[in-house]
């Protein structure tokens, strides 16, 4: 590594040091892609995945979602999001001795410590104004469904999947969900653009083809054993 700094000197003699970077790591990361394909095979199909979610997200107009500097921070919020639940669906590998309702129990909770500790915060600031009675008997329907539905029975499932699925093939399923709220949409009346409806179905053939590639190097594996 040492080496790299008399060749970046040189280097950047005709290019700017951005310029050099991304070239640079471009190289690295398409070699890192290669190498993985051929260990691992599985990663093309997440990124076939994430390109279809893409699409139904933004209609098929991504460049139109980067020329909207008011929604960079929101964006980004979501991107931290995605990649924190990335890291709690395979941190999970790393407590084999622990049961799925244990690990969901624990983070759950720990989880939890940290949502009321800056809820109360904002409370304190006056950044949020606290509910009303009114306001919190309106939401009894909504927290019906998020509560025990979506918070404890699918957060559940999902680390249950996970430990038979692997995480590797379980995060695939992360992109179901726009996908979901897509076909939810549809339904109520939300009429989806053509683009939405090839990445709707570029991200069921990931996980399709996923699956399939996963049954196959399982046999092989086997077989050579």
């Amino acid at each position: 590594m040492g080496i790299m700094f008399p060749v970046m000197t040189s280097a950047l003699r005709h290019v700017d040091p951005f310029t050099f970077t991304s070239l640079r790591y471009m190289i690295a990361s398409s070699a890192f892609l290669v190498l993985l394909r051929v260990k691992e095979g599985s990663f093309l199909f997440i990124l076939m995945s994430f390109a279809g979610v893409a699409l139904v997200v933004t209609k098929g107009d991504i460049a139109a979602l980067l020329s909207e500097p008011q929604n960079y921070s929101a964006n980004a919020l979501i991107v931290v999001g995605a990649l924190c639940w990335v890291i709690y669906t395979f941190s999970a590998s790393y407590f084999k001795t622990w049961s799925a309702l244990k690990y969901t129990t624990m983070t759950t909770w720990l989880g939890l410590t940290t949502i009321i500790g800056l809820n109360a915060l904002l409370f304190a600031l006056h950044v949020v104004p606290i509910p009303t009675a009114a306001a919190l008997i309106a939401i009894v329907p909504h927290l019906l469904y998020m509560g025990p539905v979506a918070g404890f029975v699918a957060i559940l499932f999902w680390n249950m999947g996970n430990r038979m699925l692997t995480p590797l093939n379980g995060v695939l399923f992360m992109d179901v969900l726009p996908v979901t709220t897509f076909v939810v949409s549809a339904v109520s009346g939300l009429i989806p653009t053509r683009m939405q409806i090839a990445g709707a179905c570029m991200t069921g053939s990931a996980l399709i083809l996923n699956n399939l590639y996963l049954r196959r190097r399982a046999q092989r594996l086997a077989a050579g054993s």
